[in-house]
């Protein structure tokens, strides 16, 4: 078993890695990732408490070390996780869309640590819920045991998204990993995870430029990013949590209790609308370019034939936006008859609770 125990210190099963200019990631246009360099290629588990809460990492197959291979990108490969060149047949668009200088980063401070919160870059290891939700965490972090449980989870995230600092002394708080390569699996949710480049491995687009150099970054490997080249989480295409299916941020099929669904979820908006609405039909292609960019915020309720949940959250109208806090109504934008919502009532709510 692999996982941050101790703080800031990972002993990893590979070898540590001295600067080789030699190893390198380069993403080849609409192709697969070359890897250049013998570096380590390692599978990493997930393993997950009964209800699909991460408890550790658990170290899985390691692959032979090789001078260089071809990693598949499209998600179709018949021989995962190298490629075999499915791209070709199946015009694979790898269209790189990432700007990691542009991607906004929150901050929580708390009395002992830091947290930057990169979210685009969330690729739903869900450590960052283990032992309590690390948001929470940072405030209270001049208590020692929730301070350790914090920067363990942070440590534990592969996508780099959560990164912390001592308040104190400035110092970045960031595992200490050998240059390798992981192919991460997460049997509970029944879905080959992203490719977690570890150490500081120079990753060179298809257009020859690098991007900025990470300790730890997520790259897609089931195609389906927005963020290309980088995990977006797109590959749960469909994620049951708590009873419930989400599919590409849309709840589906609800069979579990929306409400302790909610409670899972720090910060989320919610579109309550009808198939057989047509302002909400009208409404769903301006929602969906927000949900498309943070589906772990942005989440869709086709209330078809549920109208407990109309009733529950006194939905009278829809299409009717709600947001969330810890599972609890903190704001909400609801249609007007005869007209529905435009974009401006969504930007309306979206700033209303930034204030």
């Amino acid at each position: 078993m692999v996982s941050s125990d101790d703080q800031t210190k990972e002993v990893p099963p590979e070898k540590k890695y001295m600067e080789n200019s030699d190893e390198c990631i380069k993403v080849s246009k609409n192709g697969p990732y070359i890897v250049s360099g013998k570096i380590p290629k390692i599978e990493y588990v997930i393993h997950c408490d009964s209800l699909g809460i991460p408890v550790n990492w658990i170290l899985g197959k390691e692959y032979p070390v090789t001078e260089k291979c071809a990693l598949c990108r499209c998600g179709q490969s018949k021989n995962k996780p190298f490629c075999d060149g499915t791209h070709a047949a199946i015009n694979f668009n790898g269209t790189e869309t990432a700007d990691l200088e542009q991607c906004q980063a929150k901050e929580i401070h708390g009395p002992e640590l830091i947290l930057k919160d990169v979210e685009k870059l969330c690729a739903s290891a869900r450590f960052c819920h283990r032992s309590g939700e690390i948001w929470e965490l940072i405030p209270k972090s001049d208590d020692p045991e929730l301070k350790k449980i914090a920067i363990r989870n942070s440590c534990d995230c592969p996508s780099g998204r959560l990164l912390l600092r001592d308040k104190k002394t400035g110092k970045s708080l960031e595992p200490e990993l050998g240059r390798s390569i992981s192919l991460v699996e997460d049997p509970f949710m029944g879905v080959h995870g992203p490719i977690w480049v570890r150490g500081e491995i120079p990753i060179h687009s298809a257009d020859g430029k690098i991007y900025g150099v990470r300790n730890r970054v997520t790259l897609c490997r089931c195609g389906k990013s927005l963020n290309k080249p980088f995990c977006d989480s797109s590959h749960y295409p469909e994620k049951s949590q708590g009873g419930i299916t989400i599919a590409k941020g849309e709840l589906k099929d609800i069979k579990g209790d929306l409400e302790d669904f909610l409670k899972t979820k720090k910060q989320t908006f919610v579109l309550f609308y009808a198939s057989w609405c047509s302002f909400c039909q009208a409404f769903l292609p301006i929602y969906n370019k927000y949900f498309e960019k943070q589906p772990e915020i942005f989440l869709r309720v086709m209330i078809d034939d549920r109208e407990e949940l109309m009733d529950r959250y006194s939905v009278e109208i829809v299409p009717t936006v709600i947001f969330f806090e810890n599972g609890r109504i903190k704001r909400r934008c609801d249609g007007e008859a005869g007209v529905g919502l435009n974009e401006k009532h969504l930007i309306d709510i979206i700033k209303s609770i930034q204030e």
